[in-house]
């Protein structure tokens, strides 16, 4: 099977043996953005999928804590919704007590959106309202 090549030169099979990645990472409110080598796991866990990204949005959050405005523990990787495509799939990942959809067939090479948010799954705000992102324990 041929290797498709992508910019910057790297094909997708150059892609999937990779070990890092690079980040821009926030160290502290008036200081300039780094940019470091992140390592990639050998092995994803249960539920995981590692996801090359093509496009990483910064939201309002992101910008009240560049500004100072909103606390988050630093030094840290800003911008939690994005597009991307599956480099990898970890074990299952429809495994947990959160609400996905089974019927997805996700495999290696599909371009997903995505946004990293933490929810309990259990409030009213999570299953009544359908509004995980107001989840009372974040």
């Amino acid at each position: 099977k041929a290797a498709c090549t992508l910019r910057g030169g790297w094909n997708r099979l150059q892609l999937r043996r990779a070990t890092k990645a690079v980040a821009a990472v926030f160290h502290e409110v008036g200081k300039p953005f780094e940019l470091q080598e992140i390592p990639l796991p050998d092995k994803l866990n249960e539920g995981e999928l590692l996801v090359r990204m093509e496009v990483a949005t910064i939201c309002g959050s992101d910008l009240h804590t560049v500004s100072g405005k909103r606390q988050e523990p630093m030094p840290l990787v800003l911008g939690h919704e994005g597009v991307g495509v599956i480099e990898r799939i970890g074990s299952d990942i429809f495994s947990g007590n959160r609400p996905r959809h089974r019927g997805w067939k996700l495999q290696e090479g599909d371009r997903v959106t995505f946004s990293v948010a933490d929810s309990c799954g259990l409030c009213p705000e999570c299953t009544l309202h359908k509004l995980p992102q107001k989840c009372v324990s974040l």
